[in-house]
């Protein structure tokens, strides 16, 4: 008969996703994952794999949430149109606030996807949900005369989630507040265009 956890995996893996995102994959050790978890290196390896596993379950871990986050912020919005510029606005507030440690997508798209497939794959399924849900909140937008008829909202839903990939990249760089906010103004007037 197996022993039972005596560890909380979801509180262990919510840890191991703070050292990813904080330090990136390549300069995380297993000895910085299983000091931050509390567990020991035989645990890890029962219960996630390797280290490249328990990158990827907590890359998908950050992805469910910030997707989940902002379904629920869009989705329930009165105004679609003032609920993107909310989403860009927060993504602002927190690239200002704490610019250096960025988005763990973006991060794992910069430091991985060029050369780990399983993180590529994981990545543009995310970015395609991002996308969908942007592009159909951008829809309602048209429909309710928020942005103009013309507007093409997938377009712009690929056009908003570069903007946010480069407030993320140019906030690891410290970029000044005024930098990062001319992105987000640049974006907004793009919704009235």
């Amino acid at each position: 008969m197996a022993r039972p956890k005596e560890f909380d995996v979801d509180d262990a893996l919510q840890r191991a996703l703070e050292v990813f995102w904080q330090r990136g994959y390549d300069a995380t050790s297993l000895q910085h994952l299983v000091a931050a978890m509390g567990i020991q290196k035989a645990s890890l390896y029962a219960t996630f794999g390797d280290k490249h596993s328990l990158y990827l379950a907590a890359l998908r871990r950050y992805q469910h949430e910030t997707l989940e986050e902002l379904t629920a912020h869009l989705a329930g919005a009165a105004s679609p149109y003032r609920a993107v510029v909310e989403f860009l606005d927060e993504v602002l507030r927190h690239t200002a606030r704490d610019g250096r440690r960025g988005c763990l997508c973006v991060n794992a798209n910069i430091e991985l996807a060029p050369h780990d497939e399983s993180v590529a794959d994981l990545l543009r399924q995310h970015h395609e949900r991002m996308e969908s849900l942007l592009a159909a909140t951008l829809d309602r937008a048209r429909t309710l005369g928020e942005i103009p008829r013309k507007a093409d909202p997938r377009a712009l839903a690929t056009f908003l989630l570069g903007i946010v990939v480069a407030i993320n990249v140019l906030g690891k760089q410290r970029a000044t507040r005024r930098q990062l906010q001319a992105l987000r103004d640049q974006a907004v007037a793009a919704l009235a265009r």
